[in-house]
């Protein structure tokens, strides 16, 4: 959460800068065209000159001193950008300085962000509307996190790292907008969170440490001018009763946002990684997470994958006969397809009403459901994924269609190798935790079908309601099914 924070923060602040001759007519100009950003909020943006330079000050005070104080309450360190002309239409930028931020919601959570040194440096691009480089550094990060919910403990959360980077490049898209990509970085990387305990007992916390947390991500055709719009949007709206009293505004402003952009990718992960949980630590050499989404349009899809090696749990967490089947590598790969994300969006901006107390009418949110899925259902793949340790490995891959109105109905494709020396662990094993599954797997392997390097393979068809073959083998008939 912390990375995805910094991001945020970083880009919103890096995508607002440019810079010509130091002079006052030019700093007005300047300040104007930031205020088309964020809002014209008197004391948000201020710009002068600077010798052969200007000093862009971004202070969200104005903007917080808006809310409600007793529903909302906060503190930002101003951000001070410097803004030199390169002549060619691009700016060149830099900026020096700690960072600190504290954010109250009463009765729900307060939240602190802290950077004891970030430098930036970048390349604005007039034409382009965003940078054509930028490159932020930082040291000493900090946030934490209390949330304090009816009925429950304080739930504390927090993430560090020494220090890190985040780097990114735009050019024109080919689709339109612009086409970005980021490249972060961060070193000693470290988060904590409480998970809640049984009802009465306090909770228990998770610490995950790693040396590395690295990324990278494109995203295709981004529009800054929508994000642009619906961030002023804010700033002019900062408290409840304003957004309520302006809602038509802001539904304008995301009908006409979208899809805001086409595609984004981010691949990502920590190396390292030791988990230390109330049973002990659980270490993983690598932790690989990638993510794929379109847009808000008509053709949906959204990609998950994850990918754990070199995993290790704690000593005795495992009696030693079963130590082998412990899987040491596991990778699960899903892709949603096959639904609107577009009309539902449309259909959601359009009913809402946030002077209401349920503001999504019920009868609204079937229709919804409806429009996100046109056909009444959506396609589900899993690609090519493995569980494995020293002794075995399980592949598996498939896809199905499925949604709220019947079951199910895809193939899928199963294959191990190892599987005797799965037999030869489980037989040592106590019968009372064993004693089912070796009839079951007993029973699998004399319905499947030899496969390369000695695997046994298991092809599913569950593609006709009714029926489940297993190789060609109905096992509903088997079982005595209908």
């Amino acid at each position: 959460m912390f990375m995805r924070n910094a991001f945020l923060g970083t880009t919103l602040f890096a995508l607002t800068s440019t810079t010509a001759l130091a002079s006052p007519e030019e700093a007005a100009r300047l300040q104007a065209l930031f205020q088309t950003y964020v809002g014209a909020e008197p004391g948000v943006v201020a710009v002068v000159p600077a010798d052969n330079a200007y000093t862009l000050t971004f202070d969200l005070a104005p903007f917080i001193a808006k809310a409600s104080p007793a529903t909302f309450s906060g503190t930002v360190t101003p951000y001070v950008l410097t803004l030199t002309d390169n002549g060619d239409g691009t700016w060149s930028t830099s900026s020096d300085q700690s960072f600190k931020a504290e954010f109250k919601v009463n009765g729900l959570s307060t939240m602190t962000y802290s950077i004891a040194s970030w430098t930036s440096a970048g390349v604005f691009d007039e034409t382009l509307g965003a940078f054509s480089k930028s490159r932020s550094e930082f040291s000493g990060i900090e946030m934490a996190q209390v949330m304090t919910l009816p009925d429950a403990p304080p739930s504390n959360s927090t993430s560090s790292a020494e220090q890190g980077f985040y780097e990114s490049v735009a050019t024109a898209g080919i689709e339109g907008g612009i086409d970005s990509k980021i490249t972060y970085a961060f070193t000693n990387y470290s988060q904590s969170m409480d998970l809640p305990g049984a009802p009465g007992a306090p909770p228990s916390q998770v610490t995950i440490a790693a040396e590395n947390y690295i990324g990278e991500g494109t995203m295709a055709a981004l529009d800054p001018a929508a994000f642009y719009t619906l961030i002023a949007w804010f700033v002019a709206h900062p408290s409840a009763e304003a957004i309520k009293a302006d809602q038509a505004g802001l539904k304008t402003v995301l009908t006409e946002g979208v899809p805001f952009f086409q595609t984004i990718e981010a691949t990502g992960g920590m190396t390292k990684a030791a988990i230390s949980t109330p049973v002990g630590v659980f270490n993983v050499e690598n932790v690989a997470i990638a993510v794929e989404a379109n847009g808000i349009v008509k053709d949906g899809l959204f990609r998950e994958a994850i990918t754990l090696s070199g995993l290790t749990i704690p000593e005795g967490l495992a009696p030693d006969w079963s130590a082998d089947l412990v899987p040491q590598e596991f990778g699960f790969d899903f892709t949603v397809s096959g639904f609107d994300a577009a009309a539902p969006f449309a259909a959601l901006i359009s009913a809402f009403d946030l002077t209401k107390p349920e503001p999504i009418d019920p009868a609204t949110q079937d229709q919804v459901m409806q429009a996100f899925m046109p056909n009444g259902t959506v396609d589900i793949k899993l690609a090519p994924s493995v569980i494995s340790s020293d002794i075995y490995s399980l592949a598996y891959e498939g896809a199905m269609t499925a949604g709220p109105g019947g079951m199910p109905v895809g193939t899928a494709k199963v294959s191990l190798t190892g599987y005797d020396a799965v037999m030869t662990a489980l037989q040592s094993g106590p019968p009372e935790m064993t004693g089912q599954i070796v009839p079951m797997l007993g029973m699998a392997q004399g319905m499947a079908k030899p496969g390369d390097d000695g695997a046994l393979v298991w092809d599913i068809d569950a593609s006709t309601p009714g029926m489940l073959l297993v190789n060609g083998v109905d096992l509903m008939a088997m079982l005595g099914g209908p």
